[in-house]
């Protein structure tokens, strides 16, 4: 499927917002109302879903399960994470240093024991960020 020069013109939009210097991941939505409040970017949120499609689909951007209700995305070009993600607010802070790749022994050991060999993984870890957490504790 061929993306016409405006398709293409705005998934470009949207590949600048997944390109900024933060590194959380963003769903559809936050894409859309960042694009949407600037008049000069703004789409509506059917076009961003379908560049989102098309992107995924050309592996330039990664779809990512966090385990909330809907996708979060980012480049695929900035490589694997795994993220802590907060129950009250829903922030996706990545995890800098992935445990499984810093201890590949106990990775092997892992596929050994269970005769199977691991092609990727996910780690999720849920909880309370700090912002949260102070939130919390001052509200007792």
């Amino acid at each position: 499927m061929e993306l016409s020069l405006k398709i293409l013109a705005r998934c470009d939009l949207v590949l600048s917002v997944l390109n900024q210097p933060e590194i959380r991941p963003k769903t559809a939505r936050e894409i859309f109302y960042q694009l949407r409040s600037d008049s000069a970017t703004a789409m509506g949120f059917t076009t961003v879903s379908r560049c989102l499609k098309r992107l995924t689909e050309l592996g330039i951007v990664t779809a990512i399960d966090l385990g909330k209700h809907e996708a979060y995305y980012e480049l695929a070009a900035k490589g694997h994470h795994d993220y802590m993600i907060c129950d009250s607010c829903g922030s996706a802070t990545p995890v800098l240093g992935c445990p499984f790749h810093v201890h590949r022994e106990k990775v092997a050991e892992i596929e050994m024991k269970y005769k199977f060999e691991i092609r990727e993984h996910k780690l999720l870890v849920f909880g309370n960020c700090i912002t949260c957490s102070d939130t919390q504790k001052d509200a007792q």
